[in-house]
């Protein structure tokens, strides 16, 4: 067949030198057509060219009688590019195999060893209920069925999730969820998870323990806010996770009323972590033109990018390009892979706080004492520190005070030292210190009363008295001062709450539990606050400015019009809507609205009401979360992206797991997750295992690996089915490298980011050139192309 395609070579070569004399074309038969790589300054329009080759290839077929002409595609670069900035084909390929879809077409059936008993129980149908009971029906495919029983007291008088009562029919058990003959005739026998989300804590503690009882297997997913109690039963009972519907949607809320910046703020093993947003405009160009592959910051992942709408036309690449964005219900990496930063576009990218940890991604044991020690051996940084107190001292007027009758004590003590050494017969150094020190503190007798009055000179006597008298006007009015600064903060209780501020203050209504979660997450950041409530229940502390009584006439007062943003989260829905109607048409500037409502349709139905309102319903963010618990996931937190809820999910890799020996590219553009955190299981660094916060594509997952993603619920329910979107094929041509180093380092990286065996690319770098088909992801290739060409010649195409 190959050689057969060789015949037409020359016939397309002639072809090719009449229409674009100056290019320079290299040939290459295959079982897919014939390509040809075509190496120029000035290229035509590939549409042109594109009409021209399919009018020869007819031509070309009406001569050639029973040997058709094969499948040409040729491809169109630069010297020394490794990509081609175009390509053109005849026969033109189907759009579907041009686009790659999103997620693989049909239902990939799972292997019969991976398929798990997928019945799920949910304990409790209140608001919270219904919505884990929505969220676990997106789990179910054809070749993933899910079976859901629901658990309720009574039969549920008004549904906030629309369908559920249609899908549950038989499935409703009414009845109590403590009792075991209720959770016998739900199948608690062969369920793989329970989820207690009722109103009560004590009733789901009690069916937890029942459930435990029945089932020794079953996953326990627990709503309770005790943290103690939960410790204590996890330890007790086993596969168990217990839940604050609560908890998790604060940083949500919280987030939200400031605008763009921060979107998350998480933590792994202790360590800080935050979502950063940013938008780059005129006034603010640092990311200006920077190539997304060479993003700058090695202790920060970029993992999305949104572009502005009305450039997402302009830039689309056309039907003749080799990279193509992802698309668009798709939301990480979904930006070409050559992809260069422009105004407008937006940045999502996840990185640790604290800005000395993580740089190289590695968390060494010894890491501060070698920070301790290079600062104490190093005099530019006493230099800083010295500084720094001295700013710290003159910022504030009883630290300056205390600092100089401090100063003034150490002067008089040294000069009263010399004093009495040299002028007083029989006086050592060490006596001589300590009475000066005496002295100081107002003891002239107790100096002088046991010595000769004619030994001592009288000067030197007056000088004494005179530091005596100098040190109860000065070191022990220092005292009275830090006296004062006790007392001050022990009876603290006694003080008045601060002010108002008077702008870019954020308003709180609602302190409850949700709204305490809120208050915390925002004074930890430091940003200022006022807190609106109408129940007397709970008080926040006195060091927050606080209102009480009417929310509606109280607004006003807490400086509505210059407040940066208002947050909502009483538990009464319409006073929050009524609220955020209210404070809308009051301010002044752009105030940002975060609402908490208790339906999803009147969330959705609030943007025509209200414009660039953030409504957040609490159970529908949390029900998310219990889902991915219920499928034995580890949740530490979330946040949302573009109206979708992103969980930071901690895996843990077991035997039979569809993570199990996949590299961290497949796990990246395979199942659309972004991992953040990596612990290799066996590898230590000083006693503690090895670490690593933003690995980089070339990890291979092994059984007992820790791994932490960012992932929508899509993300989970391909990694749950195992289903990868399936990579494309690509074509590597490579010259023969100048040295047997250069060839080493070409092997490895080969190895390392396209996956293939050592010994396959060994094989492949010692007998160049020639080419070789790899399977990759479009970001995966293009890294390929960017390393292996700055060690050989090399032609990367798609196929």
């Amino acid at each position: 067949m190959v050689q057969s395609r060789e015949r037409f070579i020359p016939a397309f070569g002639q072809w090719l030198r009449e229409i674009w004399p100056d290019a320079i074309v290299a040939w290459e038969p295959t079982h897919h057509g014939l390509y040809g790589w075509i190496t120029a300054q000035d290229f035509p329009e590939p549409e042109a060219l594109n009409q021209q080759l399919g009018d020869y290839w007819v031509s070309l077929r009406s001569r050639s009688g029973s040997w058709p002409p094969p499948p040409v595609t040729l491809f169109a670069a630069r010297p020394n590019e490794a990509f081609p900035r175009w390509q053109v084909r005849h026969p033109p390929l189907s759009p579907q195999r041009l686009h790659r879809p999103l997620d693989p077409g049909g239902d990939t059936e799972i292997p019969s060893e991976m398929r798990l008993a997928n019945h799920f129980i949910i304990c409790g149908l209140g608001s919270l209920g219904q919505y884990c009971y929505d969220c676990l029906q997106q789990f179910a495919t054809p070749a993933f069925p899910v079976q859901l029983t629901a658990i309720e007291m009574s039969q549920p008088e008004a549904w906030e999730v629309q369908g559920i009562a249609d899908t549950l029919g038989a499935n409703l058990i009414i009845g109590d969820c403590r009792q075991a003959s209720v959770l016998e005739q739900a199948g608690i026998g062969d369920c793989r998870a329970i989820l207690l989300v009722t109103s009560d804590e004590a009733t789901n503690v009690a069916a937890a323990i029942a459930a435990r009882r029945l089932n020794p297997n079953v996953h326990l997913v627990v709503r309770s806010a005790r943290q103690n109690l939960n410790h204590l039963l996890r330890e007790k009972l086993g596969r168990f996770v217990a839940l604050d519907p609560t908890e998790l949607p604060a940083p949500s809320f919280a987030l939200a009323g400031l605008g763009e910046g921060t979107l998350g703020l998480f933590a792994i093993n202790n360590q800080q972590l935050r979502v950063v947003e940013h938008r780059i405009t005129t006034a603010n160009t640092r990311f200006l033109g920077v190539n997304a592959y060479q993003w700058p910051r090695r202790h920060q992942r970029l993992f999305s990018i949104f572009e502005p709408a009305n450039s997402i036309q302009t830039s689309r690449p056309s039907r003749h390009a080799c990279f193509f964005p992802a698309s668009e219900s798709r939301i990480f990496h979904q930006w070409r892979p050559d992809h260069t930063l422009g105004l407008g576009d937006r940045l999502v990218w996840v990185e640790l706080v604290s800005g000395g940890l993580g740089v190289q991604g590695e968390i060494p044991t010894n890491r501060a004492k070698q920070q301790f020690l290079q600062q104490l051996l190093n005099p530019w940084a006493w230099g800083q520190n010295m500084n720094a107190s001295w700013d710290w001292l003159r910022r504030e007027e009883r630290r300056w005070l205390i600092a100089r009758g401090l100063g003034l004590g150490l002067v008089l003590w040294g000069i009263s030292t010399l004093l009495l050494r040299f002028n007083v017969p029989n006086m050592t150094w060490q006596k001589a210190f300590f009475s000066g020190f005496i002295l100081l503190l107002g003891g002239f007798g107790d100096v002088f009363g046991g010595l000769e009055p004619e030994a001592i000179p009288f000067w030197v006597m007056a000088f004494c008295l005179l530091v005596t008298l100098m040190a109860l006007l000065f070191i022990l009015g220092v005292l009275g001062l830090v006296t004062e600064q006790l007392l001050q903060s022990r009876f603290s209780f006694l003080k008045r709450r601060p002010p108002l501020p008077q702008a870019g203050h954020v308003i709180l209504v609602g302190f409850g539990r949700l709204g305490q979660q809120v208050a915390d997450i925002l004074l930890r950041i430091r940003q200022p606050l006022v807190i609106i409530s109408n129940s007397g229940e709970n008080i926040p502390p006195l060091t927050i400015p606080y209102l009480s009584g009417d929310v509606i006439r109280t607004m006003e007062t807490a400086n509505l019009a210059t407040a940066k943003s208002i947050i909502l989260t009483s538990d009464d829905q319409m006073l929050n809507l009524e609220a955020a109607l209210i404070a809308r048409d009051q301010a002044q500037g752009d105030l940002s609205l975060v609402i908490r409502t208790f339906d999803q349709l009147l969330s959705e139905n609030l943007g025509d009401l209200l414009p660039g309102a953030r409504s957040l319903c609490a159970y529908a963010l949390a029900a998310e979360a219990f889902a991915a618990a219920a499928l034995g996931e580890n949740i530490l937190g979330l946040f949302r992206l573009q109206d979708r809820t992103i969980l930071v999910t901690d895996y843990q890799v077991a035997m039979g797991d569809s993570l199990l020996g996949l590299g961290l590219a497949e796990v990246v553009y395979g199942y659309g997750v972004v991992p953040i955190f990596y612990e290799k299981q066996g590898e230590t660094i000083g006693g503690e295992r090895k670490q690593k916060f933003f690995p980089t594509d070339d990890m291979i997952l092994g059984t007992g690996d820790r791994l932490v993603v960012l992932a929508s619920i899509q993300g989970l329910q391909r990694i749950e089915q195992g289903k990868l979107i399936p990579p494309r094929l690509w074509r590597l041509w490579a010259d023969a490298p100048l040295s047997s180093e250069v060839a080493l380092d070409a092997g490895n990286i080969l190895t390392n980011i396209s996956g293939c065996h050592l010994n396959q690319a060994r094989d492949f770098i010692q007998s160049l050139p020639r080419t070789i088909e790899l399977k990759l992801y479009d970001h995966q290739a293009y890294r390929l192309g960017q390393q292996l060409s700055h060690l050989l010649t090399i032609r990367l195409y798609p196929v």
